[in-house]
């Protein structure tokens, strides 16, 4: 009887911070095996998560200058200067060069069935260049692909435009490295640490919520 009315003062008795850190660190020591399994598990997971979703994305950049043909007196081919030509251009070879029409050019000259890259042109600003950039997780098709659209390139200027020249400055090269390295770790890292909150858990709730005894005073 006497052990129950301890217990039950002990119970109503408020638990001061002191006695909650005290809690926690002798839970710790008992359940440190679960926060290190935590760690270990969830670092894991992220490391496959990473892994598994992983994927290398090559690009190939090829850069060239458009020049229109000599203006010869019909306005639908007039142009103030080449940079609105290559900014008129830049905007519609999107348009055109994206489209399955096209690819189904590109696809026939490579003698493939799909589409193996992404495709962006895009001008550079106040001037008459044109960039192409092939992007994908294959970089010997991604060069292919921007050497396809250069080759095929003047039927579409033609429909567009009319007739340019294309004067190359930056030939297309195969990619050697991708544009978002191989790097697990700081997802695995993230993971280890949402491990860590886990496995503390219950050392947290010991501190929070067993009450012990810890001298004669609490007995008294």
């Amino acid at each position: 009887m006497n052990s129950y009315n301890t217990r039950k003062a002990v119970d109503k008795e408020p638990m001061d911070l002191s006695q909650i850190i005290s809690n926690f660190f002798k839970a710790l020591k008992k359940l440190w095996i679960i926060m290190v399994v935590a760690i270990i598990a969830c670092g894991f997971i992220g490391h496959h998560n990473y892994s598994a979703g992983y994927s290398p994305n090559y690009e190939t950049k090829a850069t060239f200058s458009i020049t229109a043909a000599q203006y010869d007196g019909r306005e639908d081919r007039s142009y103030t200067n080449n940079t609105q030509l290559a900014s008129i251009l830049g905007v519609s070879f999107n348009y055109l060069i994206n489209n399955e029409v096209f690819y189904e050019v590109i696809k026939k000259d490579l003698n493939i069935d799909y589409m193996p890259s992404t495709i962006t042109i895009s001008a550079v600003p106040d001037t008459n260049i044109l960039s192409i950039v092939t992007a994908g997780p294959n970089p010997q098709m991604n060069y292919k692909v921007a050497q396809s659209v250069m080759k095929n390139y003047g039927s579409v200027a033609e429909f567009v435009i009319g007739d340019t020249k294309l004067e190359v400055l930056e030939e297309p090269v195969v990619a050697e490295e991708p544009t978002n390295p191989y790097s697990p770790w700081k997802q695995t890292i993230i993971y280890a640490f949402i491990g860590l909150l886990i496995g503390i858990v219950p050392s947290i709730i010991y501190g929070f919520f067993v009450r012990t005894i810890r001298n004669r005073e609490d007995v008294e």
